[in-house]
């Protein structure tokens, strides 16, 4: 017969059983709930039906080192007796993890099957996983199966552990988390099963274009024979449009079932659906889980940002709307854009997430000049411009008044105030150092795509370095990322992406490259760049640091 839980009851017995924060490599009297907090709790809400295991973690950003937290739940006892043949473990869960993800740290859980009735007591692991990607709804855990010797007759529990761990130097911001939900031990001894509805779990859809998509589920027909449908509808909207009920067996483990809308949904509108499935014993209803049709990008012209006296950083919000977009600005000193120059392809990105803020760092621009400028967004099913607006460069600055002899202000920059300057790595005017010449980039896993740079914000610049990092090749390149596709050879951006570091400090600034140029890198492996990082110190004077380097892939 079955044991485990759906938690729609309550915990149904489960507890707690351990939390911790731990800052690796310090002393044992540092205050770690000032850096870390994990906590574990059963909450009603979440799961299906309601009712899911939480473990939450949250941490401060620090220059201290290496955070990880954990936490860990108990089933409870119960025994297994008759003459057990087999066994399958599932269990959902989902994850709320990008903020810890995005800066480079790694989320992993397990479950384990512990056996207390003998000395030493026996741990089985039952599946591990470590997780790479943000997952807001419950997604199935792939079961498990089990040897009749994993389960002997005995006394037993399950343990659900979490661990998440920070990058170095960093920490995620506000709190991140993991759930559980469905956690089912199925011993297979020849005793009934009993009367039990189907178990049913909504999963993402996929195949989704501007009129069509892919719905998907899976079905636990919990040994009685089942049908399924799927429920869907328009966001905001009541009434379901339900599919065709269609079979899924009568077996004893979770299963995947789809139904293809291929007509009648309409361009940029959001739906939301569920799985639903009915046997004897009762009916099991999903999560609704939502997705967007696809159309021609949004696009909003931000403020520029910064603005020097011979350069700028336009700025754009851009939502893609599914398919892969471009995007691009036009910058004019014409009010209409008349003349206007048209800045290099950027992209492509896809998807419904907002990317925002999209900057461009334009350089060498005539001081005290007023621009007008718009960004432009497209894909295969349209383009879209967004609204034009005005920024105007600063006049050049000339000395400031001189000091009293021989001491600088408590708030100069060697004289200057709102000034504008180019300067190489090293030089002692700069404002920051970068402290890396070999930019690596990893080819694999959750850090594909990966840069870090190491810079040193220097106390001269009175407050946090920010402001933005650009990555550009020395000379002309092919910048096909196709092998044997010839292009002509122009220098290529590999990243701009803004940073903000901590004053008196060496910090890593982390991005990630867009696809593209991580399969052009792929190609030529390495290649010659120009590391460019921007600097505003508190009296506004502005400087953009160089350094020679490289740019490599690597593992």
């Amino acid at each position: 017969g079955p044991a485990g839980s759906t938690f729609d009851g309550g915990a149904d017995g489960w507890q707690s059983t351990g939390t911790g924060c731990n800052l690796l490599g310090v002393l044992p009297d540092l205050q770690i709930p000032l850096i870390c907090t994990t906590t574990n709790q059963h909450r009603a809400t979440g799961g299906n039906p309601g009712g899911a295991l939480f473990t939450d973690f949250s941490a401060v950003a620090n220059l201290l080192g290496i955070i990880t937290g954990n936490g860990t739940f108990r089933s409870p006892d119960f025994t297994i007796t008759g003459t057990p043949t087999s066994a399958q473990f599932s269990l959902q869960r989902k994850a709320s993890i990008s903020g810890l993800i995005n800066q480079g740290g790694t989320v992993d859980f397990a479950a384990t099957l512990v056996r207390t009735d003998v000395s030493p007591a026996t741990r089985t692991p039952l599946v591990s996983e470590t997780i790479t990607q943000n997952d807001p709804s419950f997604v199935s855990v792939p079961a498990q199966n089990l040897a009749a010797t994993d389960v002997a007759p005995g006394v037993y529990h399950l343990e659900l552990s979490g661990q998440f761990t920070t990058a170095q130097l960093q920490a995620a911001q506000g709190q991140v988390g993991i759930a559980y939900d469905n956690v089912r031990l199925r011993v297979q001894d020849g005793t009934d099963d009993g009367n039990v509805a189907p178990a049913v779990f909504t999963l993402p859809a996929t195949g989704v274009s501007e009129s069509t998509a892919t719905l998907n589920g899976l079905v636990d027909p919990n040994g009685s024979e089942t049908s399924y449908a799927f429920d869907y509808r328009a966001a905001g909207t009541d009434a379901f449009t339900t599919t065709a009920a269609a079979a899924a067996g009568s077996g004893t483990a979770p299963l995947p079932f789809s139904a293809a809308i291929t007509s009648g949904l309409a361009t940029c509108t959001s739906y939301e659906y569920r799985v639903r499935a009915t046997n004897a014993q009762g009916e099991g209803t999903g999560d609704l889980v939502p997705f967007r049709t696809f159309c021609a990008p949004d696009v909003v012209t931000l403020p520029a940002s910064p603005i020097g006296a011979d350069n700028a950083g336009l700025s754009m919000s851009l939502r893609p709307n599914g398919p892969p977009t471009v995007y691009r600005y036009e910058i004019s000193t014409n009010p209409d854009l008349a003349g206007a120059v048209r800045t290099e392809v950027r992209g492509p990105i896809e998807g419904n997430g907002v990317s925002s803020p999209l900057t461009e760092t334009l350089a060498t621009l005539p001081p005290s000049t007023t621009f007008f400028y718009r960004a432009i967004a497209g894909n295969r099913l349209g383009a879209t411009n967004g609204a034009i607006v005005s920024f105007r460069t600063q006049a050049r600055s000339g000395p400031g008044a001189p000091g009293a002899p021989g001491a600088q202000g408590a708030r100069g920059t060697a004289g200057r105030s709102g000034g504008s300057s180019q300067l190489n790595n090293g030089d002692q005017r700069a404002l920051l150092r970068i402290r890396s010449a070999l930019v690596r980039v990893g080819s694999r896993g959750r850090r594909a795509g990966q840069i870090r740079l190491r810079i040193f914000c220097r106390t001269r610049t009175g407050q946090n370095c920010a402001g933005t990092v650009k990555l550009r090749t020395r000379g002309k390149i092919n910048p096909s990322s196709i092998p044997g596709r010839r292009k002509a050879k122009r220098k290529v951006t590999f990243s701009t992406f803004e940073y903000q570091l901590a004053v008196g400090k060496t910090g890593v600034a982390i991005a990630t490259i867009q696809p593209e140029k991580l399969d052009l890198l792929r190609r030529i492996r390495r290649a010659k760049i120009d590391i460019i990082v921007t600097v505003t110190d508190i009296d506004n004077n502005r400087q953009a640091i160089r350094r020679k380097g490289s740019i490599v892939l690597t593992r």
